[in-house]
């Protein structure tokens, strides 16, 4: 690709509202950039690519059970974890906590008044 193409590229994908629907812009999401910190801090060297793109696919399917508040915060944590226990409780606490919420929120719901 020239570096013309490429800087009108990273232009729209800034412009974008949203990151993933333009090829080429998946780099710039947060969910890519997420995954591929996870990956490097737990050296992932092997099949990197694969897992990079298996966490996002997770993080992008648990935003209906777990809900964006907890998946935006898990990434959140996730790019600022500086080991791969961190990142790991990051993902316990962020996504465990969304779906525990929704869950105790069922449970609510369903309980005689």
């Amino acid at each position: 690709m020239s570096s013309s193409r490429s800087a009108v590229m990273s232009a729209l994908c800034f412009l974008s509202l949203s990151l993933l629907t333009l090829p080429g812009c998946k780099l710039f999401s947060p969910e890519h950039r997420a995954c591929a910190h996870l990956a490097e801090v737990c050296e992932e060297a092997a099949d990197r690519k694969d897992r990079v793109e298996s966490c996002e696919k997770e993080l992008h399917d648990l935003r209906g059970s777990a809900g964006n508040e907890a998946v935006d915060r898990t990434i959140t944590c996730i790019q600022e974890a500086k080991s791969c226990i961190s990142a790991a409780g990051c993902m316990v606490g962020g996504i465990g906590g969304g779906i525990l919420n929704e869950f105790i929120k069922g449970v609510q719901k369903s309980l005689p008044k």
